[in-house]
């Protein structure tokens, strides 16, 4: 049964690649000015070895406006460039998420954005060494209407305290329901089950 599936998938690839031609794909010799120079490339906090950042691009619902979030290459605060879907320029000043770690995933909506980034946190039952958290955070027309963590003190605290050291994760919404949905890597429990 497999050698059945394998062949059905591999006589299906010629029409999948032909969809694939020059016709049906655009090519831009456009760049886009970033505000701040970035490094997509980071080490991983558990190989020291690089890994790929993230740089999430999201197209609002009604095709008027897109948005590319990054890390700054100072590794400071995550960007969230406003961009015009059709030239890909920059549309007015990126937003700035001080002390952000990570661009986990990002959603474009009508009036602003919704994005999930890595943010650290003090106070009681904080991780150690200001090891960031998952934080969902949405903006509406240029300013932040709300934040919530989605991890870390406070959070899920009768499962173990967590945090996000890197995220590798994604967010995605739904008009119907009016929820995201988010997924991201959690590590180093503290408080509650065991201490890191």
């Amino acid at each position: 049964m497999k050698g059945a599936i394998a062949v059905t998938l591999l006589a299906a690839l010629p029409a999948a690649l032909a969809a694939l031609s020059a016709s049906s794909l655009k090519v831009s010799d456009d760049t886009l000015t970033l505000p701040v120079s970035f490094d997509p490339i980071q080490a991983a906090y558990w190989t020291d070895l690089p890994n790929h950042r993230r740089t999430p691009f999201a197209v609002s619902p009604d095709g008027k406006s897109a948005f590319l979030a990054f890390l700054s290459a100072a590794k400071d605060a995550v960007y969230v460039q406003p961009v015009n879907p059709t030239t890909f320029a920059a549309n007015g000043n990126a937003v700035k998420i001080a002390n952000a770690k990570e661009a986990g995933g990002l959603v474009a909506h009508n009036d602003g954005f919704a994005i999930m980034v890595t943010l650290p946190v003090s106070g009681t039952d904080a991780p150690p060494n200001s090891t960031p958290v998952a934080t969902l955070l949405r903006y509406k027309n240029g300013s932040q209407a709300w934040s919530t963590p989605l991890n870390g003190p406070g959070v899920h605290v009768s499962d173990g305290l967590s945090a996000s050291p890197d995220m590798n994760g994604d967010l995605v919404y739904s008009a119907e329901s009016g929820l995201y949905g988010a997924y991201f890597v959690v590590t180093g429990m503290w408080t509650g089950i065991c201490d890191s």
